[in-house]
């Protein structure tokens, strides 16, 4: 995608009128070293001090919404910052590149593969990120820049830590889910799996979401990743196109993952449905049983003349005698026959 919009006089700092946009957190970055800044003020005090920005916001706050909305940049780019969408892609002008990143959700308690979408700006001296709502790989990607652990050399840097620690992430949440899975389906191979048909269910809703995600994703990227486009430093780009194609594995895996859930479902399916005939089949035998007995007591139960036995003072003795010989005949016949225990 590209702009014919004039880029070479955009500002490259944040205005002192905008500075109330409220980060969750900023970092001023000189010689690869990130330091918290306090807000966006204390980075157009100093411009000269700092190589790069990083600001993350969260687009739930109106404050950042205006902060972003007074941005020198194309309306295209302020409408995809503010307004993230369900699926990732990133789109590059002479300048910049922009769009959104998907990212897994921080679900507190127990993590799990719940995508998230982020979005993101890039330029030569901006990274501005933005979330909705509590993401994973962006927030260890905080952690790393606070405890030096990496030394980015400039905005681009940060999104090839971002997808590094995508993929960490991903990993490990997929080691986990398989984990849960293997549990599962253990359970489900016993008697009485379909116990665990809502927990199935589950795990196959939520696999089919972010395998669906994710493949989409990895077709953004890979495009990406054929070219590198003019923004990306030659040396981050190498790294960032080794970690896109360990996305592109680990995509792979969380397909077959979500395979796998469609399996054990059908498992469980196969349960119940044997389970319901097995039902239907106790339920016939009995109608079956109770057949002669329905015949014999209909046949005397008649309001007619001629039923025999009826001046007998034997006569209810002798027709319970052939109900019981009828359910003695009729319960060998079953035994040996259709329950096969003889």
């Amino acid at each position: 995608m590209t702009d014919d919009r004039p880029t070479s006089g955009r500002r490259e700092s944040v205005s002192q009128a905008a500075t109330d946009g409220h980060p969750l957190f900023a970092f001023g970055f000189r010689a690869g070293r990130g330091t918290p800044l306090p807000d966006l003020a204390a980075f157009d005090a100093a411009p000269g001090t700092w190589d790069f920005l990083w600001a993350h916001f969260d687009l739930r706050d109106p404050a950042a919404q205006a902060w972003l909305h007074a941005r020198p940049w194309p309306p295209d780019v302020i409408e995809a910052a503010a307004a993230p969408i369900q699926r990732g892609r990133l789109f590059i002008l002479s300048d910049m590149i922009y769009g959104h990143l998907r990212d897994f959700r921080d679900e507190g308690v127990a993590p799990a593969l719940q995508p998230g979408s982020l979005c993101v700006v890039a330029s030569g001296r901006f990274l501005v990120t933005g979330r909705r709502i509590p993401l994973l790989a962006i927030e260890d990607v905080r952690r790393r820049v606070e405890s030096s652990a990496v030394l980015p050399e400039s905005p681009f840097g940060l999104i090839t830590e971002f997808f590094k620690a995508l993929n960490d992430i991903g990993e490990d949440l997929l080691q986990e889910a398989g984990d849960r899975l293997r549990a599962i389906r253990v359970d489900v191979l016993k008697p009485g799996g379909a116990r665990r048909r809502d927990a199935v269910l589950e795990l196959r809703r939520d696999s089919i979401e972010v395998a669906r995600d994710m493949a989409y994703k990895r077709s953004a990227m890979l495009e990406l990743a054929r070219d590198r486009p003019a923004p990306f430093p030659a040396s981050d780009y190498d790294r960032f196109t080794r970690q896109i194609h360990r996305y592109a594995a680990l995509t792979e895996d969380v397909q077959d993952y979500a395979e796998h859930c469609q399996f054990l479902l059908e498992e469980v399916r196969a349960q119940v449905a044997e389970d319901t005939n097995r039902n239907i089949y106790i339920l016939t035998l009995f109608s079956a049983v109770f057949l002669p007995a329905t015949v014999i007591t209909g046949m005397w139960g008649m309001n007619v003349g001629g039923i025999p036995f009826a001046d007998s003072p034997h006569g209810f003795w002798v027709v319970g005698g052939l109900i019981a010989a009828f359910f003695a005949l009729f319960g060998v016949i079953l035994l040996r026959f259709v329950l096969k225990i003889f």
